[in-house]
């Protein structure tokens, strides 16, 4: 409803006699016999509807006079303080869709929190009382009480408290409240009907006050975008007399303002486009508005291409016409030279060999793409690209495609942004991203470089990097660890073979066979660590044979070792799932063995509680371009908490363990499992994405006749011989001392020399059934050297090489050349005499 800003003097008129019939209607009541005198009575209700009066008059008379809202709650707090206290007062004005209170205007002596009051609850405070009720209340002392106690009031407790709605068309807008905290009768039901009386009026005044400052606010926004439009525009009525016009119109046709005023708009056409003009009006006349393209001539005559929104803004007869008017001659110009650049533009397009493309950053929708891109993508065609390819779904990673897009509206651009992204087949491509943001339309443009084969590329070239570096570092290890187990071996001879010796004279005697056993119990332990060492060093000479994994893995799992740990940890299970079908493989048995029982160990050590380790083998390929089935893989998979991923690229790295050194492991468990698997022509990895760890081993399958692999069972049993002559040639006198004991102990006879040469010497005057020799031996010749002069000597003679530090050719170049066996160092009697037994006994 729009006001009339004359409705608030009718309004006071109003409220002035309703003030007038009240104040005598309470006059009246208060009369009665025997209480003063009639006329006095009449007077003192004239004199209180005078101040009435004058209370409506000023707050009439002050929606027009008072600049704003503010203002005017003053003016109506000073001319209420005539008829009633308003020391302790306050307008409050409701929103009844937010349920908020707010307070425009208080004076209070006591309370100083007027803040607004959200989701207020009728029900829970004065005001909102008076909102509820919808009419005037007044709480005296032992009211106010009670409902402070049940938290009925906001803010400090009043001893008298009045107040009255204010209400525009049947609805409350507000509440008036006055309120003492000193006097308890400082408010009586007549003064309620005063506050009452004048109510509708402040209610309009407040009401048509805020419209007024609304409409004022809405002429000045109206003029502001009228002056300030960065179009022309024209009000001129429907003869075309121009009412109004704004500084762009001024600047657009080159006329002062009053001279533009004092013009027709007709005046501003060419005589040519006249007729078309006249018609245009009678169709805004008739339809309301129009757009069209003309031209007006400026005041020196030149010719302005412009648009038009014509619009009628007063519907009356001849009626006023709003005209926007747009300078189009640089864009005209510039359609002109976009559709000549455009061709070539397309042509460009449509033909570069890097892929170009327009997105929407809401949908995910391609707009437009060139064949290049759709090639990418795996499309046989942009068309079939742009229907069916959604930017989104594409991505690997959402967030890759969240980052896109932040740098784009955050920078405006982004340059050399790398993302994969699947295809249409769903093959992963990676693709490198320079792309433009433009706000204006709310879309992407962007070219795109499959980078997909650079990047394999780098990522092999990096790979092979860090091969190279592991290779290095464990090449560095290893020839550390060589050394070392080198010099370990030779001191470990005494302490495995001294006890063996002793157990066989003292073993009967309790007070010695114990310690003697401890002794020989840590050295063996010490032996097996350093054995590990020399696969680190891959120094640690062995024979390969044709074995079955599946018959290793089952040997395995009935060995002491597995018993052992299996026993250790009850709760944990192990499953087997050896479904490869070739699985003949050739390897050094023992090392082999010894991969499982690491592999099997850590996985049992992984698992907090119960859990499960399996070992399944499946068929593989050794390389992407190898033949189908040319290898088996042998996976050992745990249930644990798996290994957090910046321990992955460290864990075959000696000594780099997570378990307590010296109770759970060595540290160099891991590694040996690496350098084993290196040694056999195979490979390693580890997946710990899974809940889990698993150990994946790859190594090539051989294929063999029928009965070709050893399935002989390997007894563990010392085997004696028959007084056969053997001669043991070492350069270290402890060596020889400690095989002389050993062989003579298992009813060989032994003769000792500490060269190859000295052993050459020997053998030209006497023969031995089998020579023992060491591999490597300073100065003089090593044992492969000195065999193949002894073969010289003494065609087929038996030997056996022993040695704890061996380059792997030496030992081959050995085999080669006749000799029977291969034993490390150091050794223990039953081992020795299985070996010689093994040789002395073969054809």
């Amino acid at each position: 409803m729009v006001w009339k800003l004359g409705s608030c003097e009718a309004g006071a008129e109003h409220a002035k006699d309703m003030a007038d019939q009240t104040v005598q209607k309470n006059s009246i009541r208060q009369m009665s016999p025997g209480q003063g005198d009639e006329l006095g009575k009449r007077d003192l209700a004239s004199h209180r509807a005078e101040k009435v009066n004058r209370v409506l008059y000023a707050i009439a008379n002050a929606v027009n006079s008072t600049p704003d809202l503010d203002k005017l709650y003053q003016v109506i707090h000073q001319a209420l303080s005539s008829i009633i206290d308003v020391t302790n007062s306050f307008i409050a004005i409701v929103n009844s869709e937010k349920k908020t209170l707010f307070f425009p205007y208080y004076v209070d002596t006591v309370d100083k929190d007027f803040s607004p009051i959200t989701d207020f609850d009728t029900g829970n405070s004065l005001t909102g009382l008076v909102v509820l009720r919808r009419e005037p209340l007044l709480l005296r002392s032992q009211q106010l009480q009670e409902r402070a106690q049940q938290e009925g009031i906001w803010g400090p407790t009043p001893l008298i408290w009045m107040g009255v709605p204010l209400m525009i068309r049947n609805e409350v807008i507000g509440v008036i409240a006055v309120q003492s905290y000193t006097n308890p009768d400082m408010y009586t039901e007549d003064d309620l009907q005063l506050l009452s009386a004048v109510s509708n009026q402040i209610a309009l005044a407040i009401d048509r006050k805020q419209s007024l400052d609304d409409l004022r606010e809405s002429e000045r926004r109206f003029r502001q975008l009228f002056e300030q439009s960065n179009d022309a525009i024209l009000i001129y009525d429907g003869e075309g007399t121009i009412l109004d016009c704004n500084v762009r119109a001024t600047e657009l046709l080159g006329y002062p303002r009053q001279q533009l005023l004092a013009l027709n708009v007709f005046d501003l056409h060419f005589r040519e486009d006249l007729a078309a003009i006249q018609q245009i009006f009678r169709d805004v006349e008739k339809k309301g508005d129009a757009r069209y393209e003309t031209a007006f001539r400026t005041m020196v005559g030149v010719r302005v291409e412009v648009e038009i929104s014509a619009r009628l803004i007063e519907q009356k007869i001849g009626g006023t016409i709003q005209a926007i008017i747009r300078d189009v001659t640089s864009r005209k110009s510039a359609e002109r030279r976009l559709l000549e650049n455009e061709q070539k533009y397309r042509n460009l397009f449509y033909n570069a060999q890097v892929g170009l493309f327009r997105s929407s950053p809401e949908d995910d929708a391609i707009l437009e793409s060139n064949d290049a891109l759709a090639r990418m993508a795996g499309y046989e065609n942009r068309q079939d690209f742009l229907a069916n390819f959604s930017v989104g779904g594409a991505y690997l990673n959402p967030l890759d495609r969240q980052h896109f897009l932040s740098v784009l509206k955050n920078r405006g651009g982004i340059t050399n942004f790398e993302a994969p992204l699947r295809r249409k087949n769903g093959e992963v491509g990676w693709f490198r991203f320079t792309a433009s943001y433009y706000p204006e339309h709310n879309w992407i443009e962007g070219v795109v470089v499959d980078i997909t084969e650079m990047k394999q590329a780098t990522e092999e070239k990096f790979l092979l990097q860090k091969k190279l570096e592991q290779s290095r570092k464990m090449e560095a290890l290893g020839m550390l660890a060589g050394g070392v187990a080198h010099d370990l071996n030779n001191i470990l001879a005494g302490i495995i073979s001294y006890p063996e010796l002793m157990l066989l004279r003292y073993g009967d005697q309790p007070e010695l066979k114990k310690p003697l056993e401890a002794i020989l119990e840590a050295g063996n332990r010490a032996a097996m660590i350093v054995a590990d060492m020399l696969v680190i060093a891959r120094s640690s000479a062995s024979v390969m044979e044709h074995r079955d994994v599946h018959e290793l893995i089952e040997e395995y799992l009935l060995s002491p070792e597995f018993v052992k740990i299996e026993a250790s940890y009850p709760d944990i299970s192990i499953r087997t799932e050896l479904t490869a079908p070739h699985s003949i493989i050739s390897c050094s048995t023992v090392h082999v063995k010894k991969c499982l029982m690491n592999l099997v160990t850590n996985g049992f050590e992984a698992i907090e509680g119960s859990g499960t380790v399996t070992i399944s083998t499946r068929t593989g390929r050794m390389h992407p371009d190898s033949p189908e089935n040319d290898a088996i893989v042998v996976t050992v998979q745990d249930t644990g908490s798996g290994i957090r991923q910046e321990d992955v690229e460290h864990i075959f790295e000696p000594f780099y363990t997570k378990k307590m050194m010296g109770r759970s492991g060595t540290g160099l468990g891991l590694t040996v499992v690496w350098n084993t698997v290196q040694n056999h022509g195979g490979r390693v990895q580890v997946d710990s994405s899974l809940p889990g760890t698993s150990f994946i081993i790859t190594l090539p399958v051989v294929t063999v006749g029928g009965g070709a692999i050893d399935k002989s069972a390997k007894t563990s049993r010392v085997l004696r011989g028959n007084g056969e002559t053997i001669l043991v040639v070492d350069d270290e006198p402890q060596l020889r001392e400690i095989a002389c004991q050993l062989l003579g102990a298992l009813g060989y006879l032994a003769y000792a020399v500490e060269s190859g040469e000295s052993a050459l010497t020997w053998l030209k005057e006497q023969r031995a059934d089998l020579v023992l020799l060491d591999m490597l031996m300073e100065p003089g010749m090593n044992g492969a050297e000195t065999y193949e002069k002894i073969i010289a000597l003494h065609p087929g003679q038996k030997a056996v090489i022993a040695s704890g530090f061996s380059e792997s050719e030496d030992v081959k170049a050995g085999m080669r050349l006749g000799v029977g066996g291969f034993i490390r160092k150091p050794y223990t009697m039953e081992q020795l005499s299985q070996v010689v037994h093994k040789v002395l006994s073969a054809c």
